[in-house]
This record gives structure tokens, sequence and C-alpha cells, in this order.
């Protein structure tokens, strides 16, 4: 279990010894002095797109509807799982995840590529049965199947330290890189805080170098400068000699001197 879900527990257990102390129920709060574990806000690694495309190229087929479904809706695989048909308004075009973590409803749009794949499922499903993704049985996929299947995939792609619940980190750091603003995906993701949401927002390093580039303020530099100068003295070097050259021919050097004497 992660550090990160523990906190969340014993923060639970902890507000409910306290309402209970306030209605009269216990006299004391026996996880008051238990501390919360440091969380370790290391920045999870997304895939790149060759490696999405890897991956689909590789999941089976009945795979690949619940892992595009991740990629474009950012969702956890307990509320994939949980979707049922009714959830899916392919007129309006949006998904109601109904049963989530923090037990309130959201609703995520459809772009073109997952509304097409959601309707050939439905469309080429054969069974009765009221969820999306769901076994031969007409019963949900188990959270545990789904999960191991997809880390034998991984391993099999040789990618590193990515688990299913790390499509919601790709979901999430592709949507910062197309310029999606934090908020809105504060509210894709459901998060309460938008703190949380900044752990998701870790960007590629090329891409923040191509950001950084297309500042422009046209200030001079310090070399600009110098070759602004070394530009200046050739031009008037440049003068000299052209003025050199014109008196000469008139026929005298005298002329030259009093001429720079009287205009420096």
């Amino acid at each position: 279990m992660a550090k990160s879900t523990v906190n969340r527990e014993l923060a639970l257990l902890k507000h409910i010894y306290t309402k209970a102390i306030e209605w009269g129920k216990v006299t004391e709060n026996p996880v008051k002095k238990v501390k919360l574990f440091k969380e370790d806000n290391q920045r999870v690694r997304y895939l790149e797109k060759g490696e999405i495309k890897m991956l689909l190229d590789t999941c089976k087929d009945y795979m690949k509807p619940i892992v595009i479904t991740a990629l474009y809706t950012g969702m956890r695989l307990s509320e994939i799982l949980n979707l049922t048909w009714d959830d899916i308004d392919f007129t309006r075009g949006i998904i109601t995840v109904r049963i989530t973590k923090n037990n309130e409803k959201r609703y995520l749009p459809m772009n073109t590529e997952l509304r097409n794949t959601l309707e050939y499922l439905k469309k080429n499903c054969n069974l009765d049965s009221p969820y999306a993704f769901c076994n031969s049985k007409g019963d949900k996929f188990a959270k545990y199947t789904i999960s191991h299947r997809f880390n034998k995939v991984i391993k099999e792609l040789g990618i590193k330290d990515f688990c299913f619940h790390c499509l919601r980190h790709t979901f999430a750091s592709h949507l910062v890189m197309s310029g999606a603003d934090i908020v809105t995906i504060q509210r894709l993701l459901g998060h309460k805080t938008l703190a949380m949401t900044l752990r998701y927002s870790h960007l590629s390093p090329n891409f923040m170098q191509s950001t950084i580039e297309c500042l422009r303020f046209g200030v001079d530099t310090f070399w600009t400068l110098e070759q602004n100068e070394k530009s200046a003295t050739k031009e008037q070097v440049k003068e000299s000699i052209c003025n050199i050259n014109a008196i000469s021919h008139s026929g005298s050097l005298a002329q030259l001197v009093e001429q720079r004497t009287l205009n420096p």
C-alpha cells in the first residue's frame, strides 16, 4: 500500500475519532499522536508518443479499449472498470464518472478517437452486460486481473517503473505539454487541491527547452554590443580612408587635418 494511501486512511481515522469525542461517544483519540508518513513526491515518468504506440500495438484486443480510455480521460483503473453503458452519453460526448475516489461525480468529455473506440466496442460486444468493460461472462473485469496483465505487457516492452496508474500521469503530462491550463486538468482528474495536480505536470526536458527558446526580448547582450562597436570602428576607418583619398586628389593633406579638427 502506498504511503499516500496510508496517510489518507489515517487522516480519516483521526477525523472520525475527533467527531466521536465531540459527540460524546468516546473520551480519547488513540491515533492522535500517530505520525503521517513523509510522502515521496518523486515525479513518475510518463509515456512518450512512440511508447504509447508500442503499448497499443502489443495489448490484446480486450485490453486496448481500457488503455485508450485511460489515456484519453486520465481515469483511475477502478473508475474505468466501474463504467456502465448508461454512464457513456454518445449524443453529448460525455462520460459520467459516478464511483470516484473522493465520492464526487465528475463529467469528462470524449474526443473523437475515444468516442469511436467506445462506439465500436458497444456495437461489436455480443454480451448483454451493463458494463462497458467485461469478461466473457458479462461480469466487469477484476482490477487485479487487468493490472496484472498490463504489467506483463509493460515488462515485455522493457518499460521500467511503469504501472497502469501511470497512464493517468501520461494523460496529465501530455495535456500540459499541449498547452492546457492546470486548473482545467485539475477538474478533469478530480483533484481536491491544485497541489495534487502539480505533481502530474512534470514536463519533458525537450519540451521545456523548446518553450524557453520562444523567449525573445530583443535586448543587447555583451557580445552584440561588442560586435556593434567593432562594426562602428570599421566604418570609421573606412570613412577616413575615403577622405584621405579624396583630399589627396585635391592636393593637400593639411586640409584633411584641418577638416578633422573642425569636424571631429
